[in-house]
């Protein structure tokens, strides 16, 4: 029994010597097992924490040193907490700021440092270039201590900062073109921003629809043509005129139009519009005004001067010394015809025959009024006399300027009387009977003392008989 006990106590003893030892082991083992998993830990997050760095850096993949890479990829170290030059703001984090340019203008990219005072010690200005395989190339860039500023080929010339504070980064880019429209971003060693550009072109006001205008020969005409904003520019512009010729190659070759033309986007390019003075009827037809992307068609109707009365033939007689109004006009006063002229007889030309003698009235009244006035006229002037608008649109007139009988005799039985004038004039007529009334007046006057004189000797007795009359010595 005591030996069962002993073989018992024994048996408990070396029990608890192994669980024991194995407990030490399990230790030991769980220790380094947790120093492994931490040393792994820890590589694996460096690793993982590389890996993010390398993507984020690569996140605009470089081109060469000179065009396309990022300066974050290799940012200058002035510590870890904060940097010491102009760290770029931010706009918007969820898209980029949007810019509006026309085409031929100027626009400004913005950018700024969160301290406007502070310069940054590099900046870079990249556009986005798909076409060409890029991702980002640089436009403008500036390195502390460099002479001047690096700038694209396509944009040399036409890049600035805008000048202010430092830490204003702005781009201005000066006449735009329709290909630097697309992404740019302004970037220094630390933070970047992002802006898009929208180029505009000229969208044409009423673009495709028919323009009808009608006007009167002589007048002028305003083409319609110009672009919805003020600030537009065309890329290229023509404008053909109804045979389809450029009107200006056409102006500079046959001069049709050089005196009568005028286009105004030489003062405002957003007008294109052209004006046409003193019209014709063959400017009569369809005008085109082109852009890059629209057009304006345009008819044109002219209305010629046709003549008020040019039926039948006007016969005019006048005495000599006189004046006489040849009348001639267009049905619309207001119409001026493409050519007009006067023919005299014999084929005299009435500016030289006439001189001095002749007027014309299309030049101080209306352009419609073609009539002509002859003054002193002489009987050489006789004949016939033309209004003339074309080959066959003219008006007659047959001029006599007759002396009449200017004098007559009078004879009677007994004797010859003196030759007279005859009356000519109405002033002559008035004469007559002025002298007329004045003989009837004294013949009156005579009449009525003669009557009074013999009431007044029968009062006093004093009777006339043909005795005494026929004794009378005064016989």
């Amino acid at each position: 029994m005591a030996v069962v006990r002993n073989i018992c106590r024994l048996w408990l003893l070396l029990s608890l010597l192994g669980f024991s030892l194995v407990s030490s082991k399990r230790k030991g083992s769980s220790s380094s097992s947790s120093s492994s998993s931490s040393s792994s830990s820890s590589s694996s997050s460096s690793k993982t924490s590389s890996s993010s760095k390398t993507s984020s850096s690569s996140s605009y993949p470089k081109q060469s040193s000179s065009a396309g890479s990022s300066l974050l990829d290799n940012p200058q170290s002035h510590g870890e907490d904060e940097p010491a030059d102009c760290k770029v703001l931010r706009t918007n984090y969820f898209e980029d700021t949007t810019v509006t340019g026309y085409y031929g203008d100027s626009v400004i990219l913005p950018c700024h440092c969160e301290d406007l005072e502070m310069k940054p010690h590099n900046l870079q200005w990249s556009k986005r270039f798909l076409q060409s395989g890029l991702y980002y190339a640089s436009v403008y860039n500036f390195t502390e201590g460099s002479m001047e500023p690096g700038v694209h080929e396509d944009f040399e010339g036409r890049v600035t900062l805008v000048e202010g504070s430092a830490g204003n980064l702005s781009l201005i880019i000066k006449d735009l073109r329709e290909e630097d429209g697309g992404s740019y971003r302004c970037e220094s060693d630390y933070g970047e921003d992002y802006v898009k550009l929208i180029i505009k072109g000229c969208d044409l006001v009423k673009p495709g629809k028919r323009v009808e205008i009608n006007k009167l020969s002589g007048e002028s005409v305003l083409l319609p043509c110009w672009c919805a904003e003020e600030k537009s520019k065309p890329k290229t512009l023509t404008w053909e005129d109804p045979n389809g010729r450029l009107i200006k190659s056409y102006t500079e070759l046959s001069g049709r139009f050089a005196p009568r033309i005028k286009m105004f986007n030489d003062l405002e390019t957003w007008n294109m519009s052209l004006l046409l003075s003193d019209l014709t009827v063959d400017d009569e037809g369809v005008y085109t005004c082109q852009t890059t992307d629209n057009k304006v068609v345009i008819s044109l109707t002219v209305t010629d001067c046709t003549l008020s009365d040019q039926d039948g033939v006007m016969e005019v007689e006048v005495p000599p010394g006189s004046s006489i109004l040849l009348p001639c006009a267009c049905t619309n006063l207001d119409t001026k015809p493409k050519a007009f002229r006067w023919t005299a007889p014999n084929g005299r030309e009435i500016h030289w025959h006439y001189k001095g003698r002749s007027q014309m009235f299309h030049q101080t009244s209306s352009p419609g009024n073609l009539s002509l006035l002859l003054s002193d006229l002489m009987p050489e002037d006789e004949g016939v006399y033309r209004c003339e608008i074309g080959e066959s649109i003219s008006r007659v007139f047959v001029l006599t300027v007759n002396a009449g009988p200017t004098h007559a005799k009078l004879t009677s039985e007994t004797e010859e009387i003196e030759e007279v004038a005859v009356l000519e004039s109405p002033c002559r007529l008035q004469h007559l009977l002025m002298f007329m009334l004045a003989a009837l007046i004294i013949l009156l006057i005579t009449h009525i003392t003669v009557g009074a004189m013999i009431i007044r000797w029968r009062n006093q007795g004093i009777v006339f008989s043909h005795a005494d009359t026929a004794s009378c010595p005064c016989n």
